[in-house]
């Protein structure tokens, strides 16, 4: 899984897929 940090804070869980699991 990788932890994608944006600059407004947003945080995507991002499977080994490239698929977007969840949204924080």
């Amino acid at each position: 899984v990788i932890t994608e940090a944006k600059p407004s804070n947003h945080v995507s869980l991002i499977d080994h897929s490239g698929n977007v699991e969840a949204s924080i």
